[in-house]
């Protein structure tokens, strides 16, 4: 009798060392808030520097409501926002998919000051709509890899790309580091998230 007991209670401690994904298997948060600076060094003549909002909650199982904020500077600034709906898409325990419609706002504005010192500032800007989608994946109970894919239309369209590493540093508090692709032009950044 003491033989079986131990052959299981091996087996089980086995399946735990090969299985972590089934044994430690969480759902994805969306609900949460996030902050950083967001780098793009060389959009046409422009080093655009600033900082960077996102947010997420969850309104049923299966969809949340996204959005996001840049604040970007130098000598033509550039703003930029968007609002949307998101529907998740379970892959695996470990890995998740989500795809939504998005209402997104673009603006340049640049300043001029003349000989007397006046300053005139001129813009332009676009509300369009777009597309938002992407992959969630758990590589431990730490780390987390996340990439998105972005469409934008209207008079700025444009397509981007997005990859997230989040690590967390305790249950509600992750920093992370990104690459981003603007329309072509590389940028990078990093910051942190509330999971609330």
């Amino acid at each position: 009798m003491k033989r079986i007991t131990t052959k299981r209670v091996l087996l089980l401690g086995l399946a735990g060392l090969f299985l972590p994904g089934l044994s430690s298997a969480q759902e994805f948060n969306y609900d949460y808030v996030e902050g950083g600076i967001t780098l793009y060094p060389s959009v046409g003549s422009q080093d655009y520097i600033g900082p960077e909002f996102r947010a997420s909650y969850g309104i049923t199982d299966e969809w949340f409501a996204f959005g996001g904020l840049q604040l970007l500077s130098d000598d033509v600034d550039l703003t930029t926002w968007h609002v949307g709906a998101g529907y998740r898409i379970p892959i695996d325990a470990d890995t998740e998919a989500w795809v939504g419609p998005t209402l997104e706002y673009q603006e340049w504005e640049v300043s001029f000051t003349n000989f007397f010192g006046d300053t005139t500032t001129s813009g332009v800007d676009d509300t369009a709509i777009g597309v938002r989608g992407g992959v969630r994946t758990r590589i431990s109970d730490e780390l987390q890899l996340a990439g998105e894919a972005r469409l934008v239309t209207g008079d700025f369209d444009y397509f981007g790309l997005n990859g997230k590493a989040l690590f967390a540093l305790t249950p509600d508090l992750d920093a992370y580091g990104m690459l981003d692709l603007y329309d072509g032009e590389l940028g990078f950044g990093g910051g942190v998230r509330f999971n609330f």
